[in-house]
């Protein structure tokens, strides 16, 4: 594949997809990337929540509806910090 179609391709991509699957390969490419991946979701969880705070203090029921962006990040990134752990494992061996 050319690198047009690659770009092509990557760009046809949704955009959680495109992360997932930088996250993937950084990981998998090295073990300084699953340390780079649980950095940056930590960063980015906490930038989120710091953020909405306003909102989520003044109706804390928001959280819950459907939609709730800031939920999904908060579960994505609890995954993604839950499983950094065994990925560094499994790079070790």
């Amino acid at each position: 594949m050319e690198w047009t179609g690659l770009c092509t391709a990557w760009s046809g991509l949704p955009r959680w997809a495109r992360w997932v699957l930088a996250a993937y390969l950084a990981g998998f490419v090295r073990r300084a990337g699953i340390w780079l991946a649980a950095v940056v979701i930590t960063l980015d969880m906490t930038a989120n929540w710091i953020g909405n705070w306003p909102w989520l203090h003044a109706d804390p029921a928001r959280l819950a509806r459907a939609g709730g962006g800031l939920l999904l990040i908060t579960f994505f990134g609890l995954f993604v910090l839950l499983t950094a752990r065994p990925m560094l494992r499994v790079m070790r061996n």
